[in-house]
């Protein structure tokens, strides 16, 4: 009886310890999985707010090393590599799609979000004339010799596009009304700009200017050539004048005067 039950004891064992070593050899054990989600700073997105894009994961265990940003399918650099996210201001509205590239302990996973983009409210401000009233130094075009002025004047409107670059949106035609033998110089000096339609966006509160381009919603390049000898000298810039529309928003006139140190200019205007 002894012997029996000892052998008892000993298949047991036996059918015991193949149990466990049959379960910790287990060719096929369950893959951890992780799942990861696009978090954004900003629920309701308007036109040049700034949100941070980030990246969470239900799973502690997952180690990211890396993430590339895509925002519709165009690469991102990241604002903060250090932290894996991506901080983007959206220069107009619409819907885009926000992917992330994630590499983490030895493997790659993408997501992509969709988000919606609203318009910020905004009026559209139709530059119908250009005039320069005075320039400091017009005396640079005076020939003393013959008493007379001889000037002509152009100018360029540009603003700064989503690239961060400027883009011309008016080119103006050449004024010559100081081109003619006058012992006096001759303002205001006027374009008609109606027919170009440019439209400076005015955004009805808050700090904001398009594409974010600083404290200003266009600029206005001013160009002259002058005579030397009876020949045409090339144009050169005088002016660089930065419009500033949001301190009269409210009241929305149609002409505005704006004195700099060296020039005064006036705009027509069409709030819309």
């Amino acid at each position: 009886m002894k012997t029996f039950k000892t052998l008892f004891l000993f298949i047991i064992t036996s059918l015991l310890f193949s149990c466990s070593k049959s379960t910790n050899n287990n060719p096929n054990p369950i893959p951890e999985t992780f799942t990861f989600s696009i978090n954004q700073s900003v629920s309701n997105i308007l036109e040049l707010d700034d949100v941070t894009f980030s990246v969470s994961s239900s799973n502690i265990n997952a180690n990211i090393t890396k993430i590339v940003w895509l925002v519709n399918n165009v690469q991102i650099s990241n604002s903060n590599p250090s932290i894996f996210t991506l901080t983007k201001a959206f220069s107009s509205a619409g819907t885009y799609a926000i992917k992330a590239v994630i590499y983490y302990n030895t493997s790659i996973a993408t997501i992509e979000k969709s988000i919606v983009v609203n318009e910020r409210p905004k009026s559209l401000v139709t530059f119908k004339n250009v005039e320069i009233l005075s320039y400091f130094y017009d005396n640079e075009y005076y020939n003393s010799l013959y008493s007379f002025y001889k000037m002509k004047a152009k100018f360029e409107i540009t603003e700064l596009n989503a690239a961060g670059n400027d883009e011309i949106k008016v080119y103006s035609l050449e004024n010559s009304q100081n081109w003619a033998l006058n012992n006096f110089m001759i303002y205001p000096i006027t374009w008609d700009i109606s027919i170009a339609d440019y439209k400076a966006k005015v955004y009805e509160t808050g700090n904001f200017y398009p594409n974010n381009q600083g404290s200003y919603n266009s600029a206005i390049t001013f160009y002259t050539a002058k005579s030397v000898g009876g020949i045409q000298q090339p144009y050169t810039i005088i002016k660089i004048a930065k419009i500033d529309l949001n301190p009269y928003r409210i009241q929305k006139p149609n002409t505005v005067d704006i004195t700099y140190l060296d020039m005064k200019i006036r705009l027509t205007l069409q709030w819309n």
